[in-house]
């Protein structure tokens, strides 16, 4: 099976309902685990970043004696790790990210199971919840910018399909869908503002057939963003006839409230004060990089600061529950 494939199949699981969180989990474990050659063993987790930067684990999936290992390490460690780990982006070596800052030696129990360093896709939404794959090396597996660009663009999947998971149900039910669109690209149904984004969600749902389809290349996964318009969630299913069709929910992020902004430009100021690049920010929202940087030079205009350090220290990393807008 060909990276591209696994990278598919990886997609398929962040967004697969019907299970509980363990075993959604559980999928995404197996699927990643097989993504690369070169490591010792892979770790899949979810957690919550506090906005004081400390961290809670929820599950964790990994290889034997390196899940114990790795909780108790990282929970002893300083929040300058923290950061490190999970506010450079969806990409991260734990060397690399450290830079001069030394390894604690809290992490001596999981040195002492051979490893080195870890790589790993984080997905860190603005609210603090996190997914996270990595894999354990002995020495230093060196990714290529094809497998890197893979790792983000999975990164930005496992964020949208966690916070899917996360939203509010109704009456203890999944929420009805606000579209659902066949295999074919026709919009069967629409309600509410889904209604006006009918031509936006036909042109996602035929990017993610064409990202499927067996000659697709890199260009064709680009097109399969976490978002689309910076709101819908497309996700693939199949009706008891086994005809498939694609579910449309309303997935936004979390974003600090703010009369000042525009909600598109809430969005990327929350994704950037995270640390996530404007190029992956553009994925992670369905839209073009041009239009990212249009917005967060207008929000950081409208907020008075002129840099992404000042924007952290005014908006924060993490947007607490009582500082967010309601979804």
């Amino acid at each position: 099976m060909t990276l591209r494939q696994r990278e598919v199949e990886l997609l398929d699981a962040a967004y697969s309902t019907g299970t509980d969180d363990q075993s959604w989990l559980a999928g995404i474990h197996e699927c990643g685990a097989a993504l690369f050659d070169g490591h010792i063993g892979a770790f899949t987790y979810t957690a919550t970043l506090a906005p004081d930067l400390t961290t809670h684990f929820h599950d964790i999936v990994g290889a034997p004696g390196f899940s114990d290992a790795l909780v108790r390490s990282h929970s002893a460690s300083e929040r300058t790790c923290q950061r490190a780990s999970y506010l450079s982006g969806p990409v991260v070596s734990l060397r690399a990210s450290l830079g001069a800052l030394p390894l604690s030696p809290a992490w001596e129990p999981v040195h002492a199971l051979g490893v080195q360093d870890a790589v790993a896709a984080i997905a860190c939404d603005p609210d603090g919840a996190l997914v996270v794959l990595g894999f354990c090396i002995e020495g230093q597996l060196a990714l290529d910018p094809r497998a890197r660009r893979a790792l983000a663009r999975i990164a930005a999947h496992l964020g949208s399909g966690h916070r899917l998971r996360r939203r509010p149900k109704r009456n203890g039910d999944t929420e009805a869908p606000m579209a659902v669109i066949d295999g074919e690209g026709r919009v069967l149904h629409a309600r509410g503002d889904a209604i006006d984004a009918r031509e936006s969600l036909r042109r996602a749902a035929r990017s993610v057939d064409t990202a499927r389809s067996r000659g697709a290349g890199e260009s064709q996964l680009d097109l399969w963003t976490a978002l689309t318009d910076g709101r819908w969630t497309l996700a693939e299913q199949f009706d008891h006839d086994g005809r498939r069709m694609f579910i449309v929910r309303e997935n936004e992020p979390a974003t600090r409230a703010s009369h000042a902004l525009r909600a598109r430009e809430r969005k990327v100021a929350a994704l950037v004060a995270a640390g996530h690049p404007l190029k992956f920010v553009a994925y992670e929202l369905g839209y073009s990089r041009g239009v990212v940087c249009r917005d967060l030079r207008s929000a950081m205009q409208k907020l008075g600061v002129a840099t992404r350090a000042e924007l952290i220290a005014l908006h924060g990393s993490i947007v607490a529950a009582s500082d967010s807008v309601a979804r």
